[in-house]
């Protein structure tokens, strides 16, 4: 019947056409891989010349995209019966498991992904059998994390995972790699049996003939060969030789370029939104001030009292009310003449400093400790987990040199300028809130663009007030006492500008020392560990940052005089 039918049928026909022969990495106008139950295909070929691209795009894991642009054009056909997720499966060239979990729980992910009945329903007796069955001790090493498992052992559990799959075909790209002869021939054992006991299929893509022997009979199973193209590029694709990244100067060109300009986005959107919603609330928050009515009240209160007394108790009610009618006519003259432009002052001086001093650094400081510090902290830590620190202490390279002096040199040039520019827009939304609110004192209109209007000069004055210092000259400076010296110390770090610069500085600082002992506590990290040291490094670069933010304001009550306004 039906089931007769697909007896001689592939399980899966794999046909990829040569369409561009200046981009296609191989030769063939045609390549044909055709796969049946036990069958073993072995995939020739040299260096670049499209094995993993084919055995990638059988498993499914080949963009389009990607053979678009190496002119292939790709037909899989899988047989009517193969129900879809028991397809492919796959083993790399690097044995990869689930870092976050045992051997066992990656083998009982496996299972219960793949949908299968287990017998009598006893999931841990079944996983324990998968486990075995590739030539692991389940009590010796079911609970160990893939990053304690050796070459071999890591690839006989990811021998498990297809097991417990039950896939029809298993694409293997170079499933020796990495491997000595016995561990080599260990693994081609237990392929051989995936092979003979479960009937699965195998695209085989490897170098090792001593080993792929033992897995691919050469007397039935084919061997398909791709012949390279007519020329030295790599799979058609032409690339620029970069020999200057290892400079100083080229790591920091692209940290730079990386913390300022890929930053600077998400700056400006923080901070013009902080901009609006408090420029917003202080507007709305002065034009409700009603002077009037408090005046009114002191009025009554203390200055009724007097005036009575020197009108004389015999002064008529009629002479009392016209005079105070009079005072408070004068009163409130006065303060018409005088509320806008204190009202301006205010708004003006007060989002000025705010921002300045305070909200444009904090919170360029708290994005930032997760942009930069958490980029930071995971570069340092793919490292470590990758090996590359060791690698550069064998070449001679102080790992902590290599990534730490090009990552401070630029988050100490873009923080400030991040910083400023989002203080920047934030003061220019102040000033359309301030039109929006109608807080020009002279009614002039046109604040937003008028640099010499109301607002602006405001601003200049807020932000450039005078240098109060006693030690101006260096001969001063050598006469001068140590409480003048301080106070000039003071003056200067207070100093809206220099405090802008100084507190943006401290706090990217810190999000680096937060990241750098965070990913650096353990030279041989696993790569699982990376997620917790980046989160560990954002949140403790966090608290540093608040905690410094409190010291800076300790700072700024030392200021003498006024620095509000």
């Amino acid at each position: 019947g039906a089931q007769g039918k697909h007896v001689h049928e592939p399980v899966v026909t794999l046909v990829a056409r040569n369409v561009d022969p200046r981009h296609c990495p191989f030769q063939n106008v045609e390549v044909r891989v055709e796969l049946r139950e036990g069958d073993c295909v072995h995939l020739r070929g040299g260096t670049g010349v499209g094995k993993t691209t084919l055995s990638g795009t059988l498993a499914g894991l080949t963009a389009r995209t990607r053979l678009h642009e190496l002119g292939i054009e790709v037909d899989v056909r899988w047989r009517a019966d193969v129900p879809h997720c028991e397809r492919v499966g796959a083993l790399f060239q690097t044995t990869t498991l689930i870092d976050s979990l045992s051997v066992g729980g990656n083998v009982a992910a496996a299972l219960a992904l793949s949908g299968r009945r287990v017998p009598n329903g006893d999931v841990g007796a079944e996983v324990k059998r998968l486990v075995e069955a590739v030539g692991l001790d389940w009590t010796r090493d079911g609970g160990k994390m893939g990053s304690e498992l050796s070459g071999g052992m890591a690839r006989r559990a990811s021998l498990a995972l297809q097991l417990a799959q039950a896939k029809r075909v298993v694409v293997l790209d170079e499933p020796f790699t990495g491997l000595d002869a016995a561990a080599g021939a260990a693994v081609a054992a237990e392929l051989r049996a995936l092979r003979t006991q479960h009937q699965t299929a195998l695209l085989l893509v490897s170098h090792s003939p001593e080993l792929v022997a033992l897995v691919h009979d050469a007397t039935r199973d084919e061997v398909v060969d791709l012949l390279p193209a007519d020329r030295a590029t790599d799979g058609g694709i032409s690339r620029r030789a970069n020999f200057s990244g290892h400079t100083f100067f080229a790591r920091l060109s692209a940290k730079l370029t990386d913390y300022s300009l890929l930053s600077l986005p998400l700056i400006l959107l923080a901070l013009g939104a902080a901009g609006l919603a408090v420029c917003a609330l202080l507007a709305d928050l002065l034009v409700r001030v009603d002077v009037h009515r408090a005046v009114d009240a002191v009025l009554d209160e203390q200055v009724a009292p007097l005036v009575k007394t020197l009108l004389g108790n015999d002064a008529p009610p009629l002479q009392q009310m016209m005079t105070m009618m009079a005072v408070r006519s004068k009163a409130r003259a006065m303060i018409d003449g005088l509320m806008p432009g204190a009202r301006a002052a205010l708004y003006a001086g007060g989002v000025t400093k705010l921002f300045v001093l305070e909200l444009g650094p904090l919170l360029t400081g708290l994005l930032l400790a997760g942009r930069i510090g958490g980029s930071y902290a995971g570069d340092v830590a793919s490292m470590a987990a990758s090996h590359q620190n060791k690698l550069l202490r064998t070449l001679g390279f102080n790992p902590v040199v290599w990534s730490l002096a090009p990552a401070a040199f630029a988050a100490l040039i873009a923080a400030p300028i991040l910083s400023a520019a989002g203080t920047a827009l934030a003061l220019a939304l102040g000033a359309a809130v301030g039109d929006w609110y109608k807080l020009d004192p002279d009614d002039s209109g046109g604040t937003f663009a008028q640099l010499d209007g109301w607002y602006w000069s405001r601003v200049r004055t807020a932000l450039l007030p005078p240098l109060r210092l006693r030690c101006a000259s260096a001969a001063a400076a050598m006469q001068c006492a140590i409480p003048a010296l301080y106070a000039d110390a003071i003056e200067l770090a207070t100093w809206p500008f220099f405090h802008h610069i100084l507190k943006s500085a401290s706090f990217i600082s810190l999000s680096l020392a937060a990241a750098e002992f965070s990913a650096r506590r353990d030279p041989d990290l696993p790569v699982r560990a990376v997620p917790r040291v980046i989160t560990g490094a954002v949140v403790a670069a966090g608290v540093a940052i608040i905690v410094a933010d409190w010291a800076w304001s300790r700072v700024l009550l030392q200021r003498e005089g006024d620095y509000v306004l």
